[in-house]
Protein backbone atom coordinates (compact mmCIF):
# COMPACT_ATOMS: atom_id res chain seq x y z
CA UNK A 1 0.00 0.00 0.00
CA UNK A 2 0.76 3.48 -0.91
CA UNK A 3 2.01 5.80 2.25
CA UNK A 4 0.05 8.93 2.58
CA UNK A 5 1.70 12.12 2.07
CA UNK A 6 1.38 14.59 5.13
CA UNK A 7 -1.34 16.82 3.40
CA UNK A 8 -3.65 13.55 2.23
CA UNK A 9 -3.82 12.95 5.89
CA UNK A 10 -4.96 16.18 6.65
CA UNK A 11 -7.60 16.21 4.02
CA UNK A 12 -8.47 12.39 5.38
CA UNK A 13 -8.60 13.67 8.99
CA UNK A 14 -10.91 16.78 8.07
CA UNK A 15 -13.03 14.73 5.58
CA UNK A 16 -13.53 12.53 8.92
CA UNK A 17 -16.26 9.73 7.74
CA UNK A 18 -16.04 9.70 4.02
CA UNK A 19 -15.51 6.20 3.21
CA UNK A 20 -12.20 5.41 0.82
CA UNK A 21 -12.89 3.38 -2.32
CA UNK A 22 -10.00 2.77 -5.41
CA UNK A 23 -8.10 5.24 -3.75
CA UNK A 24 -10.72 8.02 -3.93
CA UNK A 25 -12.92 9.82 -1.92
CA UNK A 26 -16.74 7.97 -1.79
CA UNK A 27 -18.93 11.48 -0.87
CA UNK A 28 -22.37 9.60 -1.56
CA UNK A 29 -21.83 7.57 2.03
CA UNK A 30 -21.26 10.97 4.23
CA UNK A 31 -24.55 12.43 5.77
CA UNK A 32 -24.81 15.68 4.67
CA UNK A 33 -24.69 14.18 0.71
CA UNK A 34 -27.38 11.74 1.99
CA UNK A 35 -29.53 15.08 2.87
CA UNK A 36 -27.92 17.03 0.16
CA UNK A 37 -29.36 14.15 -2.74
CA UNK A 38 -32.64 13.94 -0.36
CA UNK A 39 -33.50 17.54 -0.56
CA UNK A 40 -32.64 17.84 -4.61
CA UNK A 41 -34.92 14.84 -5.15
CA UNK A 42 -37.54 15.85 -3.01
CA UNK A 43 -37.21 19.88 -4.02
CA UNK A 44 -37.65 18.35 -8.01
CA UNK A 45 -40.83 16.72 -7.14
CA UNK A 46 -39.46 12.97 -7.46
CA UNK A 47 -40.59 11.64 -4.05
CA UNK A 48 -39.74 8.19 -5.18
CA UNK A 49 -36.34 8.77 -5.37
CA UNK A 50 -36.09 10.77 -1.90
CA UNK A 51 -38.23 8.42 0.19
CA UNK A 52 -34.63 5.91 0.59
CA UNK A 53 -32.64 9.03 1.07
CA UNK A 54 -34.50 10.43 3.97
CA UNK A 55 -34.92 7.03 5.56
CA UNK A 56 -31.17 6.36 5.37
CA UNK A 57 -31.46 10.29 6.69
CA UNK A 58 -33.70 9.54 9.37
CA UNK A 59 -31.69 6.43 10.87
CA UNK A 60 -28.18 8.12 10.23
CA UNK A 61 -30.11 10.96 12.39
CA UNK A 62 -31.51 8.20 14.40
CA UNK A 63 -28.47 6.51 15.27
CA UNK A 64 -26.24 9.85 16.03
CA UNK A 65 -28.29 11.57 18.17
CA UNK A 66 -31.46 9.92 19.31
CA UNK A 67 -34.83 9.79 18.94
CA UNK A 68 -35.86 13.50 19.65
CA UNK A 69 -33.01 15.34 17.87
CA UNK A 70 -34.16 17.75 15.15
CA UNK A 71 -32.39 16.46 11.93
CA UNK A 72 -34.52 13.21 13.38
CA UNK A 73 -38.10 15.23 13.33
CA UNK A 74 -37.06 17.36 9.81
CA UNK A 75 -36.20 13.77 8.26
CA UNK A 76 -39.90 12.59 9.69
CA UNK A 77 -41.52 15.91 8.42
CA UNK A 78 -40.15 15.23 4.57
CA UNK A 79 -40.50 11.48 4.67
CA UNK A 80 -43.96 11.81 5.71
CA UNK A 81 -44.53 14.57 2.80
CA UNK A 82 -42.95 12.21 0.40
CA UNK A 83 -45.40 9.22 1.53
CA UNK A 84 -48.40 11.93 0.85
CA UNK A 85 -46.95 12.96 -2.33
CA UNK A 86 -46.88 9.55 -3.76
CA UNK A 87 -50.33 8.11 -2.51
CA UNK A 88 -48.66 5.85 0.23
CA UNK A 89 -51.00 7.33 2.91
CA UNK A 90 -50.49 4.32 5.46
CA UNK A 91 -46.94 5.14 6.11
CA UNK A 92 -47.62 9.03 5.53
CA UNK A 93 -50.17 8.58 9.11
CA UNK A 94 -47.62 6.13 10.49
CA UNK A 95 -44.60 8.85 10.21
CA UNK A 96 -46.57 11.91 11.06
CA UNK A 97 -48.32 9.94 13.70
CA UNK A 98 -44.99 8.94 15.32
CA UNK A 99 -43.54 12.61 14.81
CA UNK A 100 -46.77 14.44 16.61
CA UNK A 101 -46.13 12.44 19.07
CA UNK A 102 -42.38 12.92 19.72
CA UNK A 103 -42.80 16.36 19.13
CA UNK A 104 -45.79 16.50 21.31
CA UNK A 105 -43.58 15.06 24.27
CA UNK A 106 -40.59 17.41 23.60
CA UNK A 107 -42.37 20.56 22.36
CA UNK A 108 -45.71 20.19 24.11
CA UNK A 109 -48.69 20.01 22.23
CA UNK A 110 -49.39 23.43 21.73
CA UNK A 111 -46.59 24.42 19.96
CA UNK A 112 -46.52 25.78 16.72
CA UNK A 113 -44.47 22.74 14.50
CA UNK A 114 -46.25 20.52 16.59
CA UNK A 115 -49.47 21.46 15.74
CA UNK A 116 -48.70 21.31 12.08
CA UNK A 117 -47.57 17.90 12.15
CA UNK A 118 -51.04 17.33 13.61
CA UNK A 119 -52.87 19.26 10.88
CA UNK A 120 -50.49 17.06 8.10
CA UNK A 121 -52.14 14.17 9.93
CA UNK A 122 -55.39 15.30 9.38
CA UNK A 123 -54.62 16.16 6.13
CA UNK A 124 -53.63 12.33 5.39
CA UNK A 125 -56.47 10.98 7.32
CA UNK A 126 -58.63 13.31 4.49
CA UNK A 127 -56.53 11.49 1.50
CA UNK A 128 -57.03 8.08 2.98
CA UNK A 129 -60.51 8.76 3.10
CA UNK A 130 -61.18 8.56 7.15
CA UNK A 131 -63.09 11.59 7.71
CA UNK A 132 -64.15 10.82 11.03
CA UNK A 133 -60.08 10.75 12.63
CA UNK A 134 -59.52 13.73 10.19
CA UNK A 135 -62.19 15.89 11.72
CA UNK A 136 -61.24 14.88 15.35
CA UNK A 137 -57.40 15.77 14.37
CA UNK A 138 -58.38 19.29 12.78
CA UNK A 139 -60.71 20.01 15.18
CA UNK A 140 -58.43 19.05 18.00
CA UNK A 141 -55.51 21.22 16.03
CA UNK A 142 -57.58 24.01 15.86
CA UNK A 143 -58.53 24.65 19.11
CA UNK A 144 -55.15 24.11 20.17
CA UNK A 145 -54.08 26.82 17.78
CA UNK A 146 -56.48 29.08 18.70
CA UNK A 147 -55.30 29.17 21.90
CA UNK A 148 -51.29 29.19 20.84
CA UNK A 149 -51.37 31.55 18.37
CA UNK A 150 -55.07 33.68 18.72
CA UNK A 151 -58.30 33.39 16.07
CA UNK A 152 -57.26 35.43 13.73
CA UNK A 153 -53.54 33.79 12.92
CA UNK A 154 -52.93 32.48 9.26
CA UNK A 155 -52.61 28.79 10.78
CA UNK A 156 -55.91 28.68 12.79
CA UNK A 157 -57.89 30.24 10.14
CA UNK A 158 -56.57 27.18 7.66
CA UNK A 159 -57.35 24.79 10.39
CA UNK A 160 -60.80 26.66 10.64
CA UNK A 161 -61.04 26.26 6.78
CA UNK A 162 -60.09 22.24 6.82
CA UNK A 163 -62.91 21.98 9.72
CA UNK A 164 -65.75 23.70 7.99
CA UNK A 165 -64.72 21.35 4.30
CA UNK A 166 -64.94 18.44 6.41
CA UNK A 167 -68.37 19.18 8.06
CA UNK A 168 -69.73 20.12 5.16
CA UNK A 169 -68.33 16.79 3.65
CA UNK A 170 -70.43 14.63 6.14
Amino acid sequence: PKTPKPHEVLILFIIGYGVRRGGKECWANRPSSKRNAAFTSFNKGDYEAAIPLYEACFMDAKTAHGDFSLDVLSSMDKLAICYSETKDYDQAIRVNEERFMKMSLLYGDSYSPTLSALHSLGRDYVSRGDFGKALSAYEDCLKKRCLALGASHKSTMESRAAVYSLRTRL
